[in-house]
């Protein structure tokens, strides 16, 4: 019964687009200048052609609607990334600022994973975001370097989640996440590969991946347009 009645609602969808097709201004205007410049009465089947075609483009258009809103339309971008020493001497934090662009309907991202695939290792690791503090700002702390705060507001978890993502916008954001009983010198191998997952309103997984070509430990965040400026401490 569910079946009958969507192919009723497509049916109305077609015959929308149809109708504005055959007896929108615009064609009819073209006919009528052509007419009047040539002098010559078009024929009535060139008209069936035009019904035929314009069936066609509105079944097409019909099809198109539906699905823009059920592919994803977000993109994600790793726009830094580095690796840190986790909780004990058997773990690795990795610290990622990534973009997330909307190239489609309105849509909220959720679901955040990180996929960790080591050299040497048969299985990726697996992992989903740190918590941060709302109240707090993100401390960081790099073996060369100022210590540097990021804003807890901009954790992509909350940012993407609170209202939609509207079509044309870009949110970018921090997420933090711990790689358990990875050691930081294996995490931070060249060649290993991080994915970045989350997904959109509709269920559509949309990933970035990274690749180390270069030992990331020493390397210190920097601040992206998007993200809100936090003074270092005192």
């Amino acid at each position: 019964m569910l079946t009958l009645r969507e192919v009723g609602w497509f049916l109305v969808a077609v015959m929308k687009r149809w109708q504005a097709f055959v007896t929108g201004g615009l064609v009819v205007a073209s006919l009528t200048v052509f007419e009047r410049i040539t002098g010559t009465p078009i024929p009535f089947r060139a008209f069936w052609w035009g019904i035929i075609v314009a069936f066609l483009m509105a079944i097409f258009l019909a099809w198109r609607d539906e699905y823009r809103k059920t592919r994803p339309g977000l993109k994600l971008t790793v726009a830094q990334f580095g690796i840190a020493d986790g909780p004990t001497p058997n773990d690795s934090r990795v610290l990622v600022i990534a973009s997330l662009v909307n190239l489609g309907t309105p849509s909220i991202a959720d679901s955040w994973k990180l996929f960790a695939h080591i050299p040497g290792r048969a299985h990726p690791v697996e992992t989903t975001p740190d918590y941060f503090d709302p109240t707090r700002p993100i401390t960081l702390y790099p073996k060369k370097g100022v210590v540097q705060r990021i804003a807890a507001a901009d954790t992509l978890y909350n940012k993407t989640m609170k209202q939609p993502i509207q079509t044309g916008m870009k949110e970018v954001g921090v997420l933090g996440f711990t790689l358990g009983g990875i050691p930081t010198s294996t995490a931070n191998q060249v060649g290993a590969k991080f994915i970045l997952q989350c997904n959109d309103v509709g269920g559509n997984q949309v990933k970035a991946t990274h690749k180390l070509m270069s030992n990331n430990m020493q390397g210190m965040p920097m601040f992206s347009p998007g993200m809100t400026p936090v003074k270092p401490p005192n």
